[in-house]
């Protein structure tokens, strides 16, 4: 998967649709980072989260942006410096998304 200004490497439990079965995943280290886990959350809105994380002594990383054929994300920070980053992923089967509907009218096909 490619994001703005990195390339991200999609973990996943088994062949195949990756989507469908991914959990996580791994990016190249950027300079001045050091190794660590970032947890997701799942929000309605990653803009209104991020105004809210400012306004209750956190900070924002990386303001809200979208990824193509991911859905919308932002990287924050807890008033302590906890990182941690929001999401509101596309609904599955749009358009835009695809890769799991490609695969599963493959799978259809080769029946």
């Amino acid at each position: 998967m490619n994001a703005p200004g990195i390339t991200y490497r999609v973990i996943s439990t088994a062949e195949g649709d990756q989507e469908a079965t991914s959990f996580g995943g791994v990016a190249e280290l950027q300079e001045g980072m050091r190794p660590s886990w970032i947890p997701y959350f799942m929000v309605d809105d990653p803009d209104s989260t991020s105004r809210t994380a400012q306004g209750s002594g956190g900070s924002v990383l990386l303001p809200a942006a979208d990824i193509p054929d991911v859905g919308r994300i932002a990287w924050l920070a807890d008033p302590f410096g906890a990182v941690f980053a929001v999401m509101k992923p596309l609904p599955r089967g749009r358009p835009t998304e695809g890769r799991a509907d490609r695969a599963q009218r493959r799978r259809a096909r080769s029946r």
